[in-house]
């Protein structure tokens, strides 16, 4: 029974057309294109993560210390499950969408629980997989390859994840639990989520070292120290360096052990979770329902409002960018001392303070990608949205203006704040919130382009469509390249003809770029929409 659903449920979510969101024998050369994106950008990632361990990997031969990068491999691992978990566990085990076609049947809840947790283990090990590749490459570079070795690492990379796992997954649970039975039970999941976000994110700033030494190696040190105090880092560590199968047997053990537990302790929870989920809760009273009329606009913006918080993953994940970008933006002002041993190394290099500003927001505008999932979103109503009395082309500007709404106003707000704590000039303050706004009408009109060629409308979770659908993922890396477009001109031509004139260019690069997808917008509109 658990061989049959697994397969069916890995079919049904690995699949190239559910993937794609297209069969990509009718459309080879979209195919071809969007793999070439992919390779693009998997390159880009390892180089990127690559260079900066190579370097490190040297230092520590000539110390005899390479196996410190397996410390950075567990904790990588541990870090980046615990952070995926935690936006996936609640709507793949906890409350997942086909519960009334799988809870009637007579299959055991632990074979519900452990095909839906292999399931989001998959999802979990393959950006795993990618983003520790290239550690993985630099230690065997420096040590030498082994195959005992390699057998050892591979079954610490599978056996790694497990914990984080459980723990997340376990406070998923009783976050599900505690809100289940609550009428804004989204709202409660999604404030308690950011939340522990900004827990996190004020924990990893405040423990950095504001020493002037390498970060990496600063991070090594911390990892060193870690590993004589947390055994399983230490076990994993030994098993691999020093093909050690007693350290193996321990980390098997306690990671492995403590997972099989979960399943079977947790299995009948999630199934009574679940059914919880099912659950509308409503609030009776006398006065009749009323419905105030707005403009066409406004009330398409309402609803991209509402489906926004009607759904914690889409808001946790579209919203992530906001939350940073807020969170950096206080801490200037709170926190300068820490900003200002920064600013020393930026006028010794030459770059202008408004550079890792326009990096910071840029980044964070470029995680905020509602238009490039918005209309995917839609599924299985797109019908009412094809059938309403309004233009395709209106129905996009709703949902770009959605998005405008959610990351201009923000970016202003922490370019204020953040050139307050910074000391910038009155020039360069007005420069960038020109800028902001520029480069927040290019990325928005950029995403809406993505989701209108690249639309996943039969989804069985709304995970597919917000981390796993190509436009998710090229309205990402396309933030990321726009990005690149901004700041490498600015970086050149700042010490040229200044910050605030060079942040003005800027504003013509976005202006232009604004051209020519906004002219997609409004011709193309209604043909791919009715395609759909």
């Amino acid at each position: 029974m658990l061989a049959s659903l697994f397969k069916i449920t890995f079919k049904e979510n690995f699949s190239l057309k559910r993937i794609f969101g297209f069969d990509i024998k009718q459309n080879k050369l979209k195919a071809l294109l969007i793999g070439f994106a992919i390779i693009w950008g998997l390159g880009a990632t390892f180089l990127g993560i690559g260079f900066l361990f190579f370097d490190l990997g040297a230092i520590l031969e000539a110390q005899n210390q390479t196996e410190v990068l397996l410390n950075f491999v567990y904790v990588y691992l541990i870090g980046m499950t615990a952070l995926m978990t935690l936006f996936r566990a609640n709507y793949y085990i906890f409350q997942y969408k086909d519960y009334a076609f799988l809870g009637p049947l007579p299959i055991k809840p632990v074979i519900i629980m452990i095909t839906k947790m292999l399931v989001m283990m998959v999802v979990l090990y393959i950006p795993n997989f990618i983003m520790t590749l290239p550690l993985i490459f630099v230690y065997f570079f420096y040590q030498g390859i082994s195959i005992i070795s390699l057998i050892m690492l591979i079954l610490g990379f599978l056996l790694i994840p497990m914990l984080p796992i459980v723990l997340v997954s376990f406070l998923s649970l009783l976050i599900a639990r505690l809100t289940a039975r609550l009428r804004h039970k989204n709202l409660f999941n999604i404030i308690i989520m950011v939340g522990i976000m900004i827990a996190y994110m004020l924990f990893s700033f405040t423990s950095v070292s504001s020493e002037d030494v390498n970060p990496l190696l600063a991070q090594a040190s911390a990892l060193e120290g870690l590993s004589a105090i947390y055994s399983p880092l230490r076990w994993f560590v030994n098993s691999v360096h020093q093909q050690s199968w007693l350290d193996l047997l321990f980390l098997f053990g306690s990671h492995a052990g403590i997972f099989t537990l979960f399943l079977f302790v947790v299995s009948k929870l999630a199934i009574k979770t679940n059914q919880w989920g099912q659950v509308v809760i409503t609030k009776s009273n006398k006065k009749g329902y009323k419905v105030a009329s707005s403009s066409l606009l406004k009330t398409l913006v309402n609803k991209e409002f509402r489906k926004f918080f009607a759904s914690p993953l889409y808001a946790l994940n579209c919203g992530v960018g906001i939350v940073i970008m807020l969170v950096f933006a206080v801490m200037s002002l709170f926190s300068r001392h820490a900003f200002g041993d920064f600013m020393p190394l930026l006028a010794q290099e030459g770059i202008s303070v408004a550079f890792p500003i326009i990096i910071l927001v840029g980044f964070c505008v470029a995680m905020t990608y509602t238009p490039a999932i918005s209309l995917s979103l839609e599924g299985k109503n797109m019908w009412i949205i094809k059938s309403m009395p309004v233009k395709a082309v209106t129905i996009m500007w709703g949902k770009i203006l959605y998005n405008l709404l959610m990351i201009v106003p923000t970016s202003i707000l922490a370019i204020i704040l953040m050139s307050i704590g910074l000391g910038l000039n009155l020039w360069d303050i007005a420069a960038l919130l020109g800028w902001t706004i520029s480069f927040s009408v290019s990325i928005s009109l950029f995403d809406a382009c993505l989701n209108l060629l690249f639309p996943k409308i039969t989804f069985t979770n709304e995970t597919e469509v917000v981390k796993q659908s190509i436009a998710a993922l090229f309205a990402i890396f396309g933030g990321f390249f726009l990005l690149a477009l901004n700041g490498v001109p600015y970086f050149m031509l700042t010490p040229l003809i200044g910050s605030p004139l060079a942040i003005v260019v800027l504003v013509g690069i976005n202006a232009i770029l604004c051209g020519p997808l906004g002219l997609f917008i409004i011709k193309k509109s209604a043909y791919y929409i009715g395609k759909l």
